[in-house]
Order: C-alpha cells, then structure tokens, then sequence
C-alpha cells in the first residue's frame, strides 16, 4: 500500500512538472545539450561562417564599388559564398533542430501517459488507503472504483488528486 502511494505519488508529480515545464522547453534544452556534445563542429562552423559574413559585409560597406571596383567584386563574391555556405548549414541546423524537438517532446509524454496508465493498472487492485466508514456516505462506493475494494480510495483517483493538487501548487511559480 505504501509502495503504491509512494510511485503513484512521484509519477504525478513528475507527470505534472513536465507539463508545467512545457514539453517543448525539455526538447529545446535537450537538442542544446545535444548539439553541446555531439554537434560541436557544426554549430562553432555556423559562428564562424557568420562572423566571417558580418566581417566581409563591414569591408564591403568600407569599399567603394566606384573608385576600387576590382577590390569590391572580390570581396562581393566571396560575401555570396558564405552567406550561401552560412544559410545552407542554418537551414540544415533548423531542420534538425524541430525534428529532435518534436521526437523528444513527443517521446516524453508518450513514456509519461504509458508509464501512467502502466502504474494504474498494475495497482488498480489495491486500495491507496482506507476511508473511515461514514465520512463520505455512499460517495465511499464511488472512490473504490474501478476495481479497488469498499470504502477505499482507488489508485485514479489518488492520481488525479494528486496531479490537481500539484498543478494548483505551480499555477503559483510562473
């Protein structure tokens, strides 16, 4: 019985945390995260790119297309190369970037819902606790169910008390 209260308790907890947090907001810090370890290159190649894109566009700015028309030509080239380079691994970084948001956004409340209703039905038998007879009159009937037994409290709606409690708690923290 303490085993149920206990991982029911901590489940909702987390269940309700994470939806709090945003699922998106854990996907966006994870790809940083990702992108910090794995991704290393890519990401120092792209700040790279775009210094070398706003130090070539400050020498074109500082060069005149009239008196030194060779010099500007040059510099124009090479500008179009690397915003070309810059936008190509931006757009690639994008893409992957909303792809892994979405997987790990989704992945998560997936685990989450599955882990939740994994824990309900492996506890939909035992009773959370015992209420004490005549307290609630014949609404103790309706706490015991689905399959928890008579006059006490069944393991949804343990989870749903304790996922709206919580969720009244952080409505609080903005």
């Amino acid at each position: 019985m303490v085993a149920a209260i206990v991982t029911v308790l901590i489940c909702a907890v987390l269940l309700q945390i994470f939806q709090h947090i945003g699922y998106a907001l854990i996907g966006k810090t994870t790809f940083e995260v990702y992108k910090r370890i794995f991704k290393a290159d890519a990401s120092n190649k792209i700040h790279t790119l775009k210094k070398e894109v706003l130090t070539l566009r400050h020498d074109l700015t500082n060069t005149s297309a009239q008196d030194e028309f060779a010099k500007w030509a040059k510099i124009r080239r090479a500008l179009d190369k690397k915003v070309a380079d810059f936008e190509e691994l931006s757009k690639s970084e994008s893409s992957s970037r909303a792809s892994f948001e979405a997987k790990v956004s989704w992945g998560l409340w997936i685990f989450m819902w599955i882990f939740q209703m994994a824990l309900m039905t492996i506890y939909s038998n035992e009773p959370i606790f015992y209420i004490p007879d005549g307290w609630l009159g014949p609404f103790t009937y309706l706490l015991s169910l689905p399959m928890a037994p008579k006059g006490s409290v069944s393991v949804f709606y343990w989870f749903y008390a304790v996922k709206n409690v919580t969720g009244r708690i952080l409505q609080r923290f903005p």
